[in-house]
């Protein structure tokens, strides 16, 4: 079964929608009361198991890039959290895709990092990592946004490339975000480079957006960076799910309800006709 965590950030009460001030109400997550539901999936099944709750009835957004790019920072430091979502130095550190529900709103899906340049984690991606990957994307039924993180100081990879490929080719997605992360260790030029670097190479179309992102927050221009990632949020929440949000994001269509067994049968069937994306 999937791990299960319920967290309050900051160790404070979660302050409802309905004992909240008004400055608290205007935001969707708080600087200060956030609770954070946290399911870890490992497989298939407990992916099936997960949707079969809270998380399956919640607009999503599914966040990837490679390994050490700084996904797993920037929802902690999205969420005001040091270790809700495991960042480290070693590559691999997420296994699962990890599901995290933000105050019974909106769920960040955290995906496993893609296989860097250094091919630190080429065995975990091919065996069971990509499989999962292709499990999220073939049973999410409100994906919301596809947030790719890159680390600006980097060059972008091919695999990095045919990934974006593979998510617009396959799948119906409302709004893409470029997030460009470690901003705050760049001058001007090497920011301009890496942007337009990654922007093309990537396939970001002209309505595309995409955001520079820091985590430290002792920098005013990091603290601002989170605000802009959060009004990107709030923005593509506030806009109507395109089609059936009931629907799976699949331009083939959704499974329906059927017994057990057979969805089970039927997913694997679909998740093996799925093409690779790297």
């Amino acid at each position: 079964r999937c791990v299960r965590a319920v967290w309050w950030l900051n160790k404070r009460p979660f302050c409802s929608p309905a004992s909240a001030s008004g400055s608290e109400m205007k935001h969707l997550v708080s600087n200060k009361y956030n609770k954070v539901e946290v399911m870890r999936c490992g497989n298939a099944e407990e992916l099936t198991q997960a949707f079969e709750g809270k998380p399956g009835q919640l607009p999503h957004f599914c966040v990837a890039g490679v390994s050490n790019a700084g996904k797993s920072s920037m929802i902690n430091h999205l969420l005001v959290k040091k270790n809700i979502a495991r960042a480290s130095s070693v590559a691999g550190k997420t296994k699962t895709v990890d599901l995290f529900t933000v105050n019974d709103t909106f769920v960040i899906a955290d995906f496993p990092g893609m296989p860097s340049m250094d091919s630190q984690v080429d065995g975990m991606w091919k065996g069971k990592w990509r499989p999962l990957i292709k499990a999220y994307m073939t049973q999410v039924k409100d994906l919301r946004s596809f947030i790719y993180i890159h680390d600006i100081r980097w060059p972008i990879a091919p695999d990095e490339v045919k990934f974006n490929k593979w998510m617009r080719r396959q799948f119906s997605i409302p709004s893409y975000l470029l997030l460009l992360s470690k901003d705050d260790k760049v001058n001007h030029n090497r920011r301009l480079m890496g942007l337009n670097n990654a922007r093309n190479k990537l396939g970001f179309e002209r309505n595309d957006r995409h955001l520079h992102y820091c985590s430290n927050n002792s920098l005013a221009a990091c603290r601002g960076s989170r605000r802009h990632v959060l009004r990107y949020v709030e923005s593509v929440l506030a806009m109507s799910a395109q089609g059936d949000p009931t629907e799976s994001r699949l331009e083939s269509g959704a499974v329906a309800a059927r017994s057990t067994d057979r969805y089970a049968s039927e997913l694997a069937a679909r998740i093996e006709a799925l093409e690779d994306p790297i």
